[in-house]
């Protein structure tokens, strides 16, 4: 303890009372061992149930009512690194008329945070996100709406911790027109821990 204390404490009074010349080093003396690992440096955040706003996509087909048909609704949830220090997340819902042709598609892009240096692991996420763009969408979901109410569901984190959404609201055919007007989602995300 007293050698480690000297060798903090005699350079720095070295450095005070102004001696020049290189620290001479005994090497009979064991230094102190270095330890570096591969976490070494790392920093990590962790963002608590981020929302994503609701969005509405446009029409991309028929009139604007979906008459009680449906809609069928796909959704999905894109995560993507851009810049190698910025996350993002697509949220992708077509919505189509059972048995008609009114249709609604589109992409709302969420920006989630941005790292002081590149990411290097997210979690929750199915896979690692250099493989993002090879496996598809990190969260899918689907369903036929089948009355004018709102429609909301929960999803438990998985044992695995991969599952990204928590929560998903939407709204499917209302008691008028609402392709393109009303038709639409929210989430919110499970916590998201970001390693840059």
């Amino acid at each position: 303890m007293l050698r480690r204390f000297a060798s903090y404490v005699v350079p720095a009074a070295v450095l005070l009372l102004g001696a020049c010349g290189p620290e001479a080093l005994d090497p009979s003396q064991p230094s102190a061992e270095a330890v570096g690992t591969t976490e070494q440096g790392l920093s990590t955040i962790t963002i608590n149930d981020f929302p994503l706003a609701f969005y509405v996509p446009p029409k991309t087909g028929g009139d604007a009512d979906f008459a009680g048909n449906g809609p069928k609704m796909d959704i999905d949830f894109e995560m993507d690194v851009r810049n190698g220090n910025e996350l993002w997340i697509a949220m992708r819902i077509w919505g189509h008329e059972v048995g008609g042709t009114t249709k609604v598609h589109g992409d709302q892009f969420y920006h989630i945070a941005t790292t002081a240096s590149p990411i290097v692991s997210i979690t929750p996420s199915p896979w690692p996100f250099a493989k993002y763009s090879e496996n598809g969408p990190e969260f899918h979901f689907e369903y036929t709406d089948t009355g004018h109410s709102l429609d909301a569901w929960y999803f438990p984190q998985l044992t695995g911790n991969t599952r990204v959404v928590q929560n998903l609201t939407c709204v499917g055919d209302t008691s008028g027109d609402e392709a393109g007007t009303r038709t639409g989602c929210s989430a919110i995300l499970h916590d998201l821990t970001i390693t840059f």
